[in-house]
């Protein structure tokens, strides 16, 4: 006969119930980004975690809750990635390069601007999905807070924090819009002002000084 587990072994009601939550959302996001929004069904996310209405219905109610969960992940990790990225004593041209590669790796990512855009649409129809973006968002911008608190040019700021942090994300979400409709968009006006806002020189050129050159009479 198999002894039981230990009891420190064995998992909780609510720790089965969280693993099931990531496995949920992990399936769905797969979906939501290769199919989108409307095409995605909650049936076809059930049967791509492996579990039952249930065990899905019982953490999410509707399809729009669980796209939400997608989203959110997608957001906190793409602030993560970029307040790891500006750890440490960066000058200007360091900062503004890492900017770049992050602006870049955002735009990138096409099918999560896609479902992001989906549900902002979507949201004008349902007064319910429309506050809880809303409030997402705000827990967006709130993160996006702290993490310019604690930079070391806090001082440098154009702007109120809370006010830079609404502006930066604003930004970013229009710039995704904009190169959702066209791939080709160049991201560096977002790095520019991302820059100049947040009080850093931006890099120096050598183009005054080529105009400089060809000047007549230089």
């Amino acid at each position: 006969m198999t002894a039981s587990p230990p009891p420190e072994s064995r998992k909780t009601r609510r720790e089965r119930q969280a693993e099931t939550r990531l496995q949920v959302i992990a399936a769905a996001r797969q979906l939501f980004l290769s199919l989108g929004y409307h095409r995605t069904t909650l049936s076809a996310v059930v049967d791509a975690a492996g579990f039952t209405k249930g065990a899905v219905y019982s953490n999410f109610t509707s399809k729009a809750e669980l796209a939400l969960a997608v989203v959110e992940e997608i957001e906190r990790e793409n602030v993560e990635l970029l307040a790891k990225a500006l750890q440490g004593d960066l000058s200007p041209a360091e900062r503004a390069a890492v900017l770049t590669t992050w602006g870049e790796t955002l735009l990138a990512d096409t099918p999560a601007i896609r479902l992001r855009a989906e549900l902002g649409f979507a949201a004008m129809d349902d007064p319910s999905l429309g506050e809880t973006m809303r409030h997402k968002s705000r827990n967006v911008r709130a993160t996006v807070e702290v993490m310019l608190r604690g930079l070391e040019n806090t001082d440098g700021f154009l702007l109120d924090i809370s006010l830079l942090a609404s502006t930066l994300t604003a930004l970013a979400v229009g710039v995704g819009m904009q190169k959702l409709s066209d791939p080709d968009y160049d991201i560096q006006a977002f790095v520019t002002a991302a820059t100049v806002l947040t009080g850093y020189t931006l890099p120096s050129t050598d183009q005054a000084g080529d105009a400089s050159d060809a000047a007549p009479g230089a």
